[in-house]
Order: C-alpha cells, then sequence, then structure tokens
C-alpha cells in the first residue's frame, strides 16, 4: 500500500522547508495565491516559528513517495473554518483528488464544524471548479471568491458517482498525520 503523510510544518526539517518553499515560490502558486512575492526561507522558517503558538491555524506538508508534493492548512478554527491546498505542478491527478477528500473529512470529523469555507482569488479557476465538484457553494464573488461547504451537502456529494471514484481510490492508499 502507497502512503500519503501530511506532516505538520512546525516539525519539518530545513530540506524539507526549502523544498516546500520551492513549491510555494513556483510560478503556477504564486499566480494564484494572495501574495505574489516569493517568500525568502529566512521570512518563512519566523512564520513557522509562530505557528507553533498560533492554536487557531495548522499547515501540513503533503508527502508522497519521501517526497514533498504539496501542502493543505486549515485555519480560524475558534471562527469559521477556512480551508486551503496547493500542489506541485508534477503530482498525479489521483493524489491532487484523493488529499481533498482526505483532508475535508479530518477537518470535519476532528473540528467538529458544520461547515467549511474557501476563499480564493477569481483566476483560480482550478480551485474553484474543483471545490464546487466537491459541494462548495458560492457565498460572493468578486476578486476573491468566497465558497462554503455545509456537513451535510458534503456528505451527500460523497454519494456522487464523482467522488465515490475517488473514494474508492483512496482505499488504495495509507493516510498518515503529524501534529
Amino acid at each position: 500500500m502507497k502512503t500519503i503523510f501530511l506532516k505538520n510544518y512546525i516539525y519539518l526539517d530545513e530540506i524539507e522547508h526549502k523544498n516546500l518553499l520551492a513549491i510555494r515560490n513556483s510560478k503556477s502558486i504564486q499566480d494564484v495565491s494572495f501574495t505574489k512575492e516569493s517568500i525568502s526561507f529566512k521570512d518563512h522558517m519566523a512564520w513557522v516559528e509562530n505557528l507553533k503558538n498560533d492554536k487557531s491555524k495548522k499547515y501540513y506538508a503533503v508527502i508522497y513517495g519521501q517526497k514533498i508534493v504539496g501542502g493543505v492548512n486549515v485555519f480560524d478554527l475558534d471562527a469559521k473554518v477556512k480551508w486551503g491546498i496547493f500542489f506541485n505542478d508534477e503530482v498525479s491527478l489521483i493524489i491532487r483528488s484523493i488529499i481533498p477528500i482526505y483532508f475535508l473529512d479530518f477537518i470535519f470529523r476532528h473540528y467538529q464544524k458544520d461547515e467549511i469555507f474557501a476563499e480564493i482569488k477569481k483566476n483560480n479557476t482550478n480551485a474553484i471548479s474543483y471545490n464546487k465538484s466537491i459541494g462548495f457553494k458560492v457565498l460572493s464573488e468578486d476578486d476573491l471568491v468566497i465558497m462554503r461547504l455545509d456537513k451535510t451537502h458534503y456528505l451527500k456529494a460523497k454519494d456522487g458517482i464523482i467522488l465515490k471514484r475517488i473514494i474508492k481510490k483512496m482505499s488504495l492508499y495509507d493516510f498518515k498525520q503529524e501534529g
């Protein structure tokens, strides 16, 4: 069985942080990020240091095949729970499909919330389309698209053809999580 590992940013070593930051600073990610500038390693590490004391945010590197292939996050845990995700350009479609489902299940189960929000730049049409396909509804649309997924609607969407196929593929993977 293939393993997908979600490792909290605060537990990454220096090389892992550099690999993660390389993905985050890639053109394809910067084009759809709120912060378009490259992030320096020093600034990244200072931000990670702040995460150690911030209980309202959890950031995880996605590790597959001994390589960091992206990241997922959940934040504003005391208010409206929001999520985000990014991958390097080379990661397979199956990994891009199963990680979000695994992570959304984790958020609903672990944080016991009835809804999850996403804030996506309007030019990130792939993320908007994907979120819609798993049940997110658009609440508002300007330069920023605000989306909401309620747990009941998500559970119904999981009975649909597309998500059933993804969930079936998930059974081929072992998921591990640290932090």
